[in-house]
């Protein structure tokens, strides 16, 4: 297309242009035009032309009933939004950004929710100085389309990480807005309530204040332990008990629950699951529970036993399996856990089971059953002197996790090299399976990865090796060089001649 400046001058006359044209078609053929103009420049090219361009002509493309130029301009938006100073976007375009919630087609409240988690990321107090913006995002945990509650329930997660969101949540204006919405006439759905209540979970997760904050304000326990042990809706019964579940990932949201008796519920509730009528569709969420109490302490023993006779009993029901085996691994991350693993008489016929799970099963179960492991593994060095032997349990020979880490399977892949990782800083898994052959080539090969992240979770285990004081011991000085230089380099370097010959191409 010419040289870098032509393409901005063309970028700037089709902005030009499209503010002035009335058709639809007429403006839609710019509009394409516009994003081959802009694939033709590098991210920083793009920088260099940003400020001739004026983003409101943008905006108010978004106001038409034509769905393919509304999808054009907010892909269009997103690539501009992503080059600009997320703040100094949000500053400028403050307006039409607000505008973009009230908008009926989902794409643009769920861009400008993807912008706005961009700004927290960059400063976090940003959304301060907008009060109205964060309104607009609570509120649209009850839009009718899921992308777009699910945009909201990340940004409020990613606001709740930062001082800023911890401060917010704990004000009357969050307070305010969320009973308005659950409150709102006509009546939000069940499913849509569904959706606020796990958000309100999660945020009163962030501390004991927040959990004071919002159960007395909205009444959020009882209300969750009604649905859960109260109702004839099996259906919202079963969403409860896994909303109550995220509570027991926390200690002091444990303890709430131990007092206002909602182990006993579910201790009593696993007792009669055998005669409930929807006993096989509520034992999965009572196993995700029982497996959030485990990762903060030892759950009742009734409890416990309930997880291990789900991995004994659940066959081929691999989806069953995977939530006991979770639960399992969350319940052995704890000391407590592991040391009453070490007591059970026949603890290898589980990890047998999980190596199974590990080597037959689905895809997607293999991944959360690595995942699973990975807690299991990596989170405690207390009782270390029983890794060694589950290790070999679950893998019999090195080549079958590496097999796993070869995989075509991206997330897969991803779970096993972050197993590895989990187990990359102790001695003994060191000498298991540093020695292996071929891995130390796997380990520095820049071969292609099937996506980015594989990228980052191998560079990721090779600074765990590097930064070990006990690796240098068990590897050559050769290797430990080949894995320093790797790391020096950075995860996506290439080779001089790779970089000549796809100039070459293009």
């Amino acid at each position: 297309m010419g040289s870098t400046a032509e393409t901005g001058t063309i970028l700037e006359k089709l902005f030009g242009s499209i503010e002035t044209v009335a058709d639809d078609k007429a403006r839609m053929e710019l509009l394409t035009n516009l994003k081959l103009a802009m694939g033709t420049l590098s991210r920083a090219q793009l920088m260099e032309h940003m400020n001739n361009l004026n983003l409101e002509v943008l905006f108010g493309c978004l106001v038409s009933d034509n769905s393919e130029q509304i999808q054009s301009t907010c892909d269009i938006l997103k690539n501009l939004m992503t080059v600009l100073d997320p703040v100094a976007c949000l500053d400028k375009y403050h307006e039409s950004i607000t505008q973009g919630f009230s908008h009926d087609a989902p794409e643009v409240p769920a861009l400008i929710m993807s912008h706005l988690t961009r700004c927290i990321e960059v400063d976090e107090s940003s959304l301060n100085k907008y009060p109205n913006l964060r309104v607009a995002v609570i509120g649209q945990l009850a839009s009718e389309e899921l992308n777009a509650a699910k945009e909201a329930d990340k940004l409020l997660m990613k606001y709740g990480t930062t001082k800023s969101g911890k401060d917010y949540f704990l004000s009357q204006e969050a307070v305010d807005t969320f009973n308005a919405l659950l409150n709102k006439k006509p009546s939000i759905s069940e499913t849509k309530k569904f959706r606020v209540y796990e958000v309100l979970t999660n945020i009163s997760t962030l501390s004991a204040d927040h959990f004071n904050t919002l159960n007395t304000s909205v009444g959020l326990m009882n209300l969750l332990i009604t649905l859960s042990f109260k109702s004839d809706d099996f259906l919202g019964q079963i969403n409860a008990i896994e909303i109550l579940a995220n509570l027991a990932g926390c200690p002091h949201g444990q303890e709430a629950l131990k007092t206002a008796g909602v182990f006993q519920e579910i201790k009593t509730l696993t007792e009669s699951l055998g005669t409930e009528p929807h006993g096989e569709i509520l034992l999965p969420g009572i196993i995700k529970f029982i497996g959030k109490v485990g990762a903060v302490s030892l759950p009742p023993t009734e409890m416990t036993a309930l997880v291990m006779t789900t991995i004994l009993q659940s066959g081929i029901n691999f989806p069953l399996k995977t939530v006991a085996v979770e639960a399992f691994a969350h319940i052995g991350g704890t000391v407590e856990g592991k040391q009453y693993y070490k007591n059970l008489p026949n603890i290898r016929k589980y990890f047998e089971l999980i190596r199974e799970l590990l080597s037959i099963a689905p895809t997607e179960s293999r991944t959360r059953g690595l995942e699973a492991m990975s807690f299991l593994f990596g989170s405690d060095e207390a009782n270390e002197d029983c890794l060694p032997h589950w290790f070999n349990i679950l893998f019999h020979d090195m080549s079958e996790l590496m097999d796993l880490v070869r995989l075509p399977f991206p997330e897969m892949r991803i779970a096993a090299l972050n197993f590895l990782s989990s187990i990359a800083h102790l001695e003994w898994a060191q000498r298991h399976y540093l020695k292996g052959a071929g891995v130390i080539e796997f380990l520095t090969s820049r071969n292609p990865e099937p996506v980015k992240e594989c990228v980052y979770a191998k560079f990721r285990l090779v600074q765990i090796i590097v930064d070990s004081p006990s690796a240098a011991k068990i590897l050559s000085a050769e290797n430990m060089a080949l894995l320093k230089l790797y790391i020096h380099q950075g995860p996506f370097y290439a080779h001089a001649e790779a970089t000549v010959a796809t100039a070459g191409a293009e």
